[in-house]
This record gives structure tokens, C-alpha cells and sequence, in this order.
């Protein structure tokens, strides 16, 4: 089932049936969501906000790098710990 989105329209005030195929406001004609630099900039940092690993650049030196894969490798296996710590936590007393 496919909720049903609505948008003003920003010219004319009138409610439009919002779907990625129509953009356009059925009685003007104007564009009913125009998506702004401030929201696709929101969108991409959204997207890497979960990312728990160190940036690997090819300009660091071996020593950096092999650092950064440490370090990497650590997190993921200190995470893992804790995710299975809280996994018997909740699960134990059931």
C-alpha cells in the first residue's frame, strides 16, 4: 500500500498529489518541491553519519595506513563485543 503524499504548492496554495513522477503543481504549472543545495548537503551526510571507519588516503604514508587498518579492524571487533554483550543482556532474562 502507497501512502499518499501531499505538498503546497508555494505559488498558487493548492494541495497536489506529490509522486516522483509528477513534480508540477496540476492547476499553475510550477514546480511543487524544488530540492535545494542545503538538502542534498543533508542527504550525503545523512548517508555517512553511520560510517564508524577512519578514511584511508592514498596520499598517507604506509605507516598511516597500516595504522588506520589497526585501528579499523579494533572497532569492528570492539563493536562486535559489545553487540554481543547486549544481545545476552537482552535476551538472557527472558
Amino acid at each position: 500500500m502507497e501512502l499518499a503524499r501531499q505538498l503546497k504548492c508555494k505559488h498558487c496554495g493548492e494541495w497536489n498529489k506529490f509522486t516522483s513522477d509528477s513534480q508540477v503543481c496540476k492547476s499553475c504549472g510550477n514546480a511543487i518541491h524544488v530540492v535545494t543545495d542545503a538538502e542534498v548537503e543533508s542527504l550525503e551526510r545523512r548517508k555517512t553519519t553511520g560510517e564508524i571507519k577512519i578514511p584511508i588516503h592514498p596520499d598517507d604514508n604506509w605507516f598511516q595506513r597500516n595504522l588506520k587498518h589497526v585501528f579499523n579492524i579494533v572497532q569492528v571487533i570492539f563493536l562486535a563485543i559489545v553487540s554481543f554483550f547486549l544481545w545476552l543482556f537482552v535476551a538472557g532474562p527472558g
